[in-house]
């Protein structure tokens, strides 16, 4: 199942970072960091350690010190639940419900974040505990949704927060691909201010800049997500920053709607929701291809495309190999409409990868086309009324109806 069961860490490391204007000299541990036009340094060769200070200076003389303190065990084991749910990873202890779902992330004696969903598998609220003798609450958020997307958040008390703007995504559209690349904007409520969100060809959250064009938050992830800088006034409390979607301060997970994503294993931390049939590493992230792939809501595995391509084609022959003929007989008809469920499980999955950000993938589709009375096959990219355009997807008729008719029927109907 792909279950990672142990981690080693040794060596070295790089520390990467940023500073808020241009310095003349960045030390990390003592290393002298190199820096770049950005504003961003690097350190390398660095050996694990509990915490790192980096120690920045300018012309002026000035000095800025930021020290942070980190979790890098020699070995780590891994922990999963029947269900094959990550329930500890040597730091963190994970507990779900019955639908798979996350609903606690906690470190002993430090933190604890809760979640409570909808019956649409939705995030409705979150609940934050620091330990002090015992748990206590330090914040709760209420979700306002608009389809998947969040609109709005609340307060105890429900009163707006934070809301948020939002536009086209990557598809084209409000939420086609669960809204990357389509915030726009966010307006504390409290402070009457907004500002408005940058992103890059991904959908990643680069920067915030206010209504005076002033930057007030600036994030630089690597290649899986891992925020290696943040800064800005606002850099901690917009929580909407790698693929656009919301994460998690303390834990460090972003949220995909279906499931959670850990940067830092780079990985979900559950199995896919349909286990093999969307590729046989039920927990890799996008085909292990975040540079050029994204994923709308935890579902997409790109990895698996041409296996699901090659299982469609080979149902499509086997149908022009039974040669059945208009009226069919009651076996025939069952036995077409077996086929039907099948190709159109494999279609929902095709499109879903194409949907969540595959770009390379072409689009599938049912038409209608064909001679009357006999089955054929056909290579199209999509439903037009005037014809059929041939590209290299497969499709196929189950009317048998004109190729080039100005009508094409939107679903498989074999009866």
């Amino acid at each position: 199942m792909n279950e990672l069961t142990s981690n080693t860490n040794t060596g070295t490391l790089t520390v990467v970072g940023t500073t808020t204007s241009a310095a003349t000299s960045v030390t990390v541990n003592g290393t002298t960091a190199a820096r770049y036009g950005d504003a961003t340094f690097a350190a390398a060769g660095l050996p694990l350690t509990t915490a790192y200070t980096a120690i920045a200076a300018d012309s002026y003389g000035r000095h800025a010190t930021n020290a942070v303190s980190v979790n890098l065990a020699a070995n780590t084991t891994f922990q999963y639940d029947g269900n094959g749910n990550l329930t500890g990873d040597g730091l963190r202890n994970f507990a779900y419900d019955d639908e798979n779902q996350l609903i606690q992330v906690l470190v002993s004696n430090q933190w604890m974040s809760q979640f409570t969903y909808d019956g649409k598998m939705r995030r409705r609220i979150r609940q934050e505990y620091t330990y002090q003798s015992g748990w206590v609450q330090t914040n709760i958020v209420y979700y306002v949704y608009d389809g998947n997307e969040v609109i709005q958040e609340r307060n105890a008390n429900n009163l707006p927060t934070v809301t948020y703007t939002r536009g086209k995504d990557l598809s084209g559209s409000l939420d086609g691909v669960g809204g990357i690349g389509g915030l726009l904007a966010r307006l504390d409520m409290s402070a009457g201010q907004s500002a408005f969100y940058h992103s890059d060809a991904n959908g990643n959250i680069t920067m915030l800049i206010n209504s005076s064009n002033a930057v007030v938050a600036k994030y630089l992830y690597d290649a899986f997500g891992g925020v290696i800088s943040k800064s800005g006034i606002l850099a901690d409390a917009n929580l909407y920053r790698f693929s656009s979607k919301e994460s998690e301060t303390v834990s460090g997970l972003v949220y995909y709607l279906y499931r959670f994503y850990a940067p830092n294993l780079q990985r979900w931390l559950n199995r896919d929701p349909i286990d093999e049939d969307g590729s046989v590493d039920l927990y890799c992230y996008i085909g292990n291809d975040p540079v050029n792939l994204y994923d709308a809501d935890g579902l997409i595995d790109c990895s698996n495309l041409a296996s699901l391509e090659h299982k469609l084609k080979t149902l499509i022959d086997e149908m022009k190999n039974l040669g059945f003929r208009r009226p069919f007989t009651p076996g025939q008809a069952r036995q077409y409409a077996d086929y039907a469920k099948q190709v159109n499980r494999l279609l929902t999955q095709i499109n879903r990868i194409k949907n969540g950000g595959c770009a390379s993938v072409p689009t599938l589709c049912v038409v209608a086309a064909g001679t009357t009375g006999a089955f054929t096959g056909y290579y199209c990219r999509n439903e037009v009324n005037q014809g059929v355009q041939t590209i290299g997807a497969v499709c196929f008729d189950w009317w048998y109806g004109n190729p080039f008719g100005t009508s094409v029927p939107k679903g498989p109907e074999p009866y």
